[in-house]
Order: C-alpha cells, then structure tokens, then sequence
C-alpha cells in the first residue's frame, strides 16, 4: 500500500491446511505430514470494495429495515477478495479461481473465511 491509497498490487495471502480420509476433509493447524493445502491471495480491500462488499451483504427485513446478513457478507468477502490460487485438477493443470471457487469443499470455504475475517478484523466494515 502506498501511503493511505490501496493499490490493486496490494495483496497477502492465506493458507488452508488440511488432510483427506475416506472424502472427508480435516483442516490442520499446520501443514502437517501428508498434509495438502490451499494457498489463496487476495486482494487488500478497499473503501469501493468495503461498500460493495456491505450492501450486497445486506437483506431487507419484513418491517422494510436493511439488516446485514452475516452468512451473506462472509461469502462476499471470500468472492469479491479473492484473486487467485494454487488449485490444480487431477493431471497438474491450474484451475481458475472463478471457475472453482463455488465448487470448494464446506470445509475449505469455512477454513479460509475464518482466517480471512481474523486476518482483516472489521477494515472490511
């Protein structure tokens, strides 16, 4: 970052460790022996981004008040921070962050939101 501005080179990372047994998924602590992971950048956000992120987030309520969904503004963060990934298919080639990031494993999804709200605390609101 340059000064009080966000540049779109402004990223960091997070890293989902996690064990597969029998198509259940373990999340580790750490990358353990015979451990996977997922390596996710994203984008810093920004006030633009903040406030995209917020209103899509937010749900009318029946009295007509807006309410902010949390299941909602938890995806949003996941779709709208995320740049790219180390994901590869079977035969080694790379998936497209757009095109697998609906596909993830609960788990995964869980695991990376987790660590991206403890990561950005409340900047993204």
């Amino acid at each position: 970052m340059s000064g009080i501005f966000v540049e779109d080179t402004d990223t960091f990372f997070i890293v989902v460790c996690y064990e597969e047994n029998d198509k259940e998924i373990k999340i580790l602590e750490s990358n353990q022996t015979g451990g996977k992971s997922l390596k996710v950048t994203f984008k810093y956000p920004d006030f633009a981004t903040s406030q995209t992120v917020l209103n899509a987030s937010m749900i009318q309520g029946s009295n007509g008040e807006l309410n902010l969904n949390m299941l909602r503004l938890n995806s949003n963060i996941l779709y709208m921070l995320a740049k790219s990934w180390d994901a590869k298919d079977a035969k080694g080639n790379p998936i497209p962050i757009a095109d697998g990031i609906n596909k993830l494993r609960i788990e995964i999804a869980k695991a990376l939101i987790e660590k991206l709200v403890e990561r950005l605390g409340t900047n993204i609101i």
